[in-house]
């Protein structure tokens, strides 16, 4: 019988936050597809420009957009960090970050500086990740609750 040697593979054990497991992958890929320039994907790559100019028509829809962009980013970063849950003043400032990272990223491709339309997009991007967290605690109050014993 052979001993297991040092070098062998280990399982990576998963990273911890405030004392509770954290999944990066799922923040990773959320973050990825948000901070993406998808304004500028659409003026390189014909094809996905006409499709995302047909999507994006109006202000309404692109306020649509970056809200449902951040729901969806922020669905998964408060299923993969629970503990953020428990903390909306930190989670609230880390999705914010995210926003100002978006906007300052999209204006970056764009070659333009920022200017005040942003703080809207910023608005409908905290919209979303607020949206998210109600879902997430709603979720948590009907459903994950224990009931107090009588």
């Amino acid at each position: 019988m052979q001993e297991p040697s040092s070098n062998a593979a280990r399982p990576l054990r998963m990273p911890r936050l405030w004392g509770e497991p954290v999944r990066v992958w799922p923040v990773l890929a959320g973050l990825g597809i948000t901070l993406f320039p998808f304004d500028w994907l659409s003026q390189v790559w014909t094809p996905f420009g006409a499709l995302f100019d047909q999507v994006f028509v109006s202000e309404v829809q692109h306020a649509i957009g970056h809200a449902t962009m951040f729901l969806l980013m922020s669905l998964l970063v408060l299923l993969s960090i629970p503990a953020l849950r428990l903390r909306p003043a930190r989670y609230l400032g880390l999705m914010l970050l995210v926003g100002v990272g978006q906007e300052a990223l999209q204006d970056l491709f764009k070659h333009v500086p920022p200017n005040i339309y942003e703080g809207r997009d910023l608005f409908f991007d905290v919209t979303g990740a607020v949206a998210a967290y109600l879902l997430v605690s709603a979720w948590h109050w009907l459903f994950l609750r224990k009931p107090r014993a009588a």
